[in-house]
């Protein structure tokens, strides 16, 4: 029992550093093997090395967000919002997790509407992000404001430019 919990842990751990090399492919293994050889007893680690997998689906949703690989995105930003889903519900303290997690999906869904140029759209992602995500310091609310603020412009400019053309 403690040496599959003292395993867990190492995995754990090296998940972490390959974390911090921004190895995010092969943190994501080793939190896994973390999940995989805890003792099920133990939820709280487990969901502790969920959470390090969550994070680890969150910035390579974001990496590919900014690579414009929208779908690819998504897929990773779910994946994050399932895991974290499953820690809620074992714990309620992992309630702003989950805020954070559903955030990040509205502000993919924004930058790839936005990128569409679908700007009504977009703004109304945007919105939804900056409502959902906690201010704790922890998140990217100021991203998603600062998000919202260019879709607003780019809203106002369109309103202004179709103006123009309508009768």
């Amino acid at each position: 029992y403690n040496m599959k919990l003292a395993e867990a842990e190492l995995h754990n751990a090296n998940g972490d550093k390959l974390y911090d090399q921004k190895k995010f492919g092969e943190a994501l293994k080793k939190y896994q093997q973390a999940i995989d050889t805890c003792p099920s007893q133990k939820i709280n680690r487990i969901n502790i090395f969920k959470k390090n997998m969550a994070y680890s689906f969150r910035v390579l949703g974001g990496l590919c967000c900014d690579q414009k690989m929208f779908f690819e995105a998504k897929d990773y930003h779910e994946k994050a919002y399932q895991i974290v889903l499953e820690c809620y519900k074992s714990n309620k303290n992992y309630r702003d997790d989950l805020k954070h997690a559903e955030a990040e999906m509205y502000n993919n869904e924004g930058r790839q509407l936005h990128a569409e140029g679908n700007y009504v759209e977009a703004k109304k992602k945007f919105m939804q992000a900056v409502e959902t995500c906690p201010n704790d310091g922890f998140g990217n609310i100021q991203i998603y404001k600062h998000n919202l603020d260019l879709s607003c412009k780019e809203t106002s400019w369109f309103s202004y430019f179709y103006s123009f053309f309508l009768i």
